[in-house]
């Protein structure tokens, strides 16, 4: 018996098997979960991104975004936490030196935002200049 039947099965399903190999991919989980940021999902934007980075650990912009969405859910040490995973990941990872700088300003860690900022900032992240005059206000620095 040769493989003829099996290839035509195959190739009858290969729409199907093609979608269920992307259910391992990491980047689809992480797409969908931005999408469900914009829509302003957020559990279910976390519970993608929760999946994206089960599926791949080191995947650092899930992490950034998962706490980008912590932040708009006001959990700020958890988005900190996120954020402190992508940058052990990726210490170059200048947005999310940004976004941590972001949530150490919301629960009142200046010093903290400020440090991030400058490392954003070296790193060559274009730091809001709106965020940057009210951290000045703020926290009654400079810099």
């Amino acid at each position: 018996m040769g493989y003829g039947p099996y290839i035509r099965v195959l190739y009858a399903n290969w729409s199907f098997l093609e979608n269920r190999i992307n259910l391992f991919d990491p980047e689809n989980y992480y797409q969908r979960g931005a999408a469900y940021i914009h829509k302003r999902q957020y559990d279910k934007a976390i519970a993608d991104l929760n999946q994206a980075i089960t599926l791949n650990p080191k995947y650092a912009k899930a992490f950034n975004d998962r706490g980008l969405t912590y932040i708009r859910k006001r959990q700020y040490d958890r988005a900190i936490s996120d954020f402190n995973k992508a940058i052990g990941i990726d210490p170059k990872y200048d947005k999310a030196y940004n976004n941590r700088a972001l949530a150490h300003a919301y629960i009142g860690k200046y010093d903290q935002a400020w440090v991030d900022v400058h490392h954003a900032q070296i790193l060559g992240f274009h730091v809001h200049p709106k965020f940057l005059e009210e951290l000045r206000e703020v926290s009654g620095r400079e810099q």
